[in-house]
């Protein structure tokens, strides 16, 4: 698997998830909190590294992985961005692009550092798992 498999697999399995969460949560009348999409965001992550380290029987090396953590956080801002624009459009506001670009800074910053901690977390588990190698 290549690092764009990795990230275009994690770009679909992410939004995928977001609408299948999302309704799910909507039909039963709960109300979706950041919980839920981090814990969305950190098994996707993790889903994604495994396949990368179970396909390729190894884990990103160091250029591989500054490359993958970019593209994830990247990837997850621009969801948040799309995201975002939604909720607030449909909230019957006005969209203002400084609220939108705050709150997706913020989230983005948060959803950030949680990237880039669980691709290394997800390497030290695939190891403790005898999956790959250190």
């Amino acid at each position: 698997m290549s690092i764009r498999g990795v990230l275009i697999r994690f770009a679909l399995t992410y939004i995928t998830l977001i609408f299948i969460v999302g309704f799910t949560l909507n039909y039963f009348g709960l109300s979706s909190s950041s919980g839920v999409n981090i814990g969305i965001l950190l098994g996707t992550i993790f889903w994604v590294c495994s396949s990368f380290a179970n396909k390729n029987r190894r884990y990103f090396n160091k250029s591989e992985k500054i490359r993958v953590v970019i593209g994830l956080i990247t990837i997850n801002m621009l969801i948040q961005a799309i995201f975002g624009a939604i909720a607030l459009s449909e909230s019957g506001h006005e969209v203002s692009g400084s609220v939108l670009l705050f709150s997706v800074a913020i989230i983005g910053a948060i959803h950030a550092v949680a990237i880039y901690f669980f691709v290394g977390f997800a390497k030290k588990t695939l190891i403790k798992q005898g999956i790959i190698e250190s």
